[in-house]
C-alpha cells in the first residue's frame, strides 16, 4: 500500500505543489482562527459580540461572492490564490502588531476579520476552479479527498492547539506565525508551473454582469444543485451558529481552559481526517448521493447531542462526527460539481452556490448568538440539529443516487 506522499506523487508534479501551498494557508487559517477568538473572549464575554465576529468574517460573501466568480473565470487562477494570500499575511501581521500594543478593541477585530473574509471568496473560489486544470475527472474525489485531510490536519488538528498554546505564551506570537504562513502559500502558489486562465467559449458573454447572470442561470436550471444548495445552507447556518460560540460552549458550558479549547477542536478534527480519507471509496461503493445524505443526517444527530450534553468527552466525540459528516458529505459535493460544471463557467457557478450556501452564515450566526443570550449556549446547537433532521427527511430523494445519474447522463447528452 503507498504511504499518504506516495499517493499525491501519483496525482502528479503541480498538484503536489498546490497541496504544499494548501497546507501552509490552511495552517495559517487554523492558528488565527484559534488565537481569534480567544483574543475576542479577552475583551468581552457577550455571546452576540463574539458570534459577530464570524458575522464580519462571512458577510463578504453576500458582498463579492458573485463578482468573485467572475473575476475567478477570467484571470489566472493561480495569481488569484498567491496574491490573496500575500495579502491575508499582511493583515494577519497587522492584527498581530495591534494586540501587541494594546489598541484594539472587539470593534476593531470586526474590521480584521471583515478585510480578511473579503479575501475569502477570490481565493476560495479561485482554489477550487484551479483543481480540475491540475489533476484528471477520475482523480477529482482523491485529489479533493487528499486536500480535505490536509485541511483538517492544518486547519484544525495542528493549528488550533498551536494557535491556542503560543496565545497562552504571547498572543503576539500566534498571529506573526499565521502570517508568515500564508506568506509561504503565497510564494508556494507563484512557483506552480503553468497558466490557469480559464478557456472562454465562443460567444461567451464579456460584461461582468452578464457574466454573473450565464453563471446564476447555469446554476438554476439544474434541480438538482438547487436542492443540495438548500441543503447545505442550512447545514452552514446550524454549523456557523455552533461554531462561532464554541469558544465560550468550551469555556463557560464545560468549563475548558484556553489551551483545552483548542484541544477541543483538534480532537473533533480527527473526524474530519477520517472524512476526508473515506470520501473516495465511499462515493464509489455506496453512490455519492446516498452517502451525502447520510452524512448530512449525522450532522443533525451530532448537534442536537451537543446542545444537551456538558460531558466533554460526549461533546468531543460529536464534534469528530460531525466534522467527519462535514468533510465526507462538502468532498463529494466538491466533486460532483467540479465533474457537472464546464469549465469555463466554474467560476461563476460555484460562486451562485457558494453566494447562497456561504453567504447567509452571518444570519446563523447572528440566530447562534440570540438564541444563546436569551436561552443558553446549548441552544443553538439542539434547534439547529432538528432543523438539518426535518430538511434532509424532505429533500434526500432530489439529491440520492438516482438524482445524480439522472443529472450525469443529461450533461453527456448535451455533449
Amino acid at each position: 500500500m503507498k504511504n499518504p506522499l506516495q499517493q499525491m506523487n501519483a496525482l502528479g508534479a503541480k498538484f503536489l505543489r498546490l497541496w504544499q501551498a494548501s497546507f501552509a494557508s490552511n495552517l495559517a487559517d487554523g492558528v488565527w482562527l484559534s488565537a481569534g477568538p480567544l483574543l475576542a473572549a479577552t475583551l468581552t464575554r457577550d455571546p452576540l459580540l463574539i458570534s459577530g465576529l464570524v458575522i464580519a468574517q462571512r458577510l463578504p460573501w453576500l458582498l463579492f461572492s458573485l463578482p468573485s466568480g467572475a473575476i475567478v473565470d477570467r484571470l489566472d487562477r493561480k495569481r488569484i490564490i498567491a496574491a490573496g494570500n500575500a495579502i491575508r499575511g499582511a493583515l494577519i501581521l497587522a492584527l498581530g502588531v495591534s494586540t501587541y500594543y494594546g489598541v484594539l478593541n472587539i470593534y476593531g477585530m470586526y474590521v480584521f476579520f471583515f478585510l480578511l473574509g473579503t479575501l475569502e471568496p477570490f481565493v476560495d473560489n479561485a482554489s477550487f476552479a484551479i483543481l480540475p486544470r491540475v489533476v484528471s475527472q477520475e482523480q477529482l474525489e482523491r485529489a479533493n479527498g487528499r486536500l480535505f485531510a490536509t485541511t483538517t490536519v492544518a486547519n484544525e488538528l495542528v493549528g488550533p492547539p498551536a494557535g491556542s498554546f503560543i496565545f497562552t505564551l504571547f498572543p503576539p506570537l500566534a498571529f506573526l506565525i499565521s502570517g508568515l504562513a500564508y506568506g509561504g502559500s503565497a510564494t508556494l502558489m507563484g512557483t506552480l508551473p503553468g497558466e490557469y486562465r480559464a478557456r472562454r467559449q465562443p460567444g461567451a458573454a464579456s460584461r461582468m454582469l452578464a457574466e454573473i447572470w450565464e453563471g446564476f442561470r447555469w446554476f438554476w436550471g439544474s434541480r438538482m444543485l438547487r436542492a443540495l444548495a438548500f441543503l447545505v445552507t442550512l447545514q452552514n447556518l446550524v454549523f456557523t451558529a455552533g461554531y462561532s460560540l464554541l469558544v465560550l460552549y468550551a469555556q463557560d458550558r464545560l468549563g475548558l481552559s484556553e489551551v483545552g479549547y483548542g484541544l477541543l477542536i483538534s480532537v473533533g478534527a480527527l473526524g474530519g481526517l477520517l472524512g476526508a480519507v473515506a470520501a473516495g471509496r465511499a462515493g464509489q461503493r455506496y453512490g455519492t448521493g446516498r452517502i451525502i445524505i447520510l452524512s448530512i443526517t449525522l450532522t443533525g444527530l451530532a448537534f442536537l447531542v451537543l446542545g444537551v450534553t456538558y460531558n466533554t468527552a460526549i461533546a468531543a466525540v460529536m464534534l469528530a462526527a460531525n466534522s467527519f459528516s462535514v468533510t465526507l458529505s462538502v468532498t463529494l459535493i466538491l466533486a460532483l460539481r467540479q465533474t457537472l460544471i464546464p469549465d469555463d463557467l466554474l467560476g461563476r457557478v460555484t460562486s451562485v452556490y457558494r453566494f447562497i450556501v456561504i453567504g447567509a452564515a452571518p444570519l446563523g450566526s447572528l440566530a447562534g448568538g440570540l438564541l444563546a443570550r436569551q436561552y443558553g449556549l446549548g441552544t443553538p446547537y439542539w434547534v439547529g440539529g432538528i432543523l438539518i433532521l426535518v430538511a434532509t427527511a424532505f429533500t434526500y430523494r432530489l439529491v440520492g443516487n438516482r438524482a445524480i445519474e439522472r443529472e450525469k447522463a443529461n450533461l453527456a447528452g448535451d455533449h
